[in-house]
């Protein structure tokens, strides 16, 4: 064998190696990426199952529950009533006796939210004397079914006798408050903007409709200081689940400023992680039914 063909032979050898470390070398990275490529797709696959899981709790066990809250699109639909009607004032009743609770209970859950969301905690003291002022429900025949706090009128809180009569717990009852007493934080001097800004950066739904969104989460935080406080009333993932039950609708529309009432659901359960709940209504095994044994017909002696 000739030196040339001996050298010929080393170089087929040296290149076949050199392709193999090429492939090798490359191949590294993409194999280094494909685990994290791949929890990350199945955050996000266990996170988009929780929401829906949770949405679907909550509307089905609305279903179940005897307080449960008229979805919003039924309030839409339904004839205006007048002040005197007994839902309305019992509805009436149950607003005024949460007022104080959620003015008591809303500084706190409200300084969680900003730190939920990668703020400093907010003073409790300033909020304190912003919503000293609010001591009165009003309700309104005119406003149907919204609930609203204007700057024009700072001590009152005013609810359409719809919206009062589609209330029916204490707990959904509670969320529209703190809802409207964070619009009053807010007040005309948008104190609260910071708050707004950092969920609509990320939820990205706009400005209008991220103080929708913080006015509800705050309302939730709110239920869950409530329930943690009186334990003993009843199942705490439905008692939770109310202050999101008037989203459950069959025709979900949005406007300029509100998002979709599902659309609304969905955002909150994304912003909010802690938001879970287990299904507790099992379907009860029927039990077999003992055939009486027959009675032997004895003889007459």
């Amino acid at each position: 064998m000739s030196s040339f063909d001996v050298y010929s032979r080393i170089r087929n050898q040296l290149s076949v190696l050199m392709c193999w470390v090429c492939l090798v070398l490359f191949a590294l990275p993409c194999e280094g990426q494909s685990p994290i490529q791949t929890n990350d797709a199945r955050g996000a696959s266990e996170n988009a199952n929780r929401v829906e899981r949770t949405i679907q709790f909550i509307c089905q066990d609305r279903t179940r529950d005897p307080k449960a809250t008229i979805p919003i699109d039924r309030m839409a639909t339904h004839p205006l009533m007048p002040l005197t009607t007994s839902r309305v004032i019992a509805g009436r009743d149950r607003a005024e006796a949460m007022l104080p609770v959620a003015k008591r209970l809303l500084p706190f859950a409200l300084s969680r939210v900003a730190a939920n969301n990668g703020l400093e905690p907010l003073n409790a003291q300033w909020i304190l004397e912003r919503i000293q002022s609010i001591t009165a429900i009003r309700p309104d025949v005119r406003e149907g079914d919204n609930a609203s706090w204007h700057p024009g009128e700072p001590n009152v809180i005013v609810f359409g006798t719809v919206f009062l009569n589609a209330l029916r717990s204490d707990e959904a009852m509670l969320a529209v408050l703190s809802h409207e007493i964070t619009h009053a934080i807010n007040g005309t001097d948008h104190a609260l903007q910071p708050i707004f800004s950092r969920v609509n950066q990320k939820s990205s739904v706009g400005l209008a409709a991220a103080e929708e969104l913080v006015s509800e989460l705050v309302g939730i935080e709110v239920v869950r200081d409530y329930i943690s406080q009186t334990s003993s009333q009843g199942s705490q993932n439905r008692r939770l689940a109310r202050s999101l039950q008037k989203n459950c609708v069959s025709l979900d529309l949005s406007d300029a400023h509100h998002l979709s009432p599902r659309h609304t659901m969905r955002m909150l359960v994304e912003l909010d992680p802690k938001l879970r709940f287990t299904t507790t209504h099992k379907p009860k095994n029927k039990q077999p039914k003992h055939k009486p044994k027959p009675k032997r017909n004895r003889k007459r002696s």
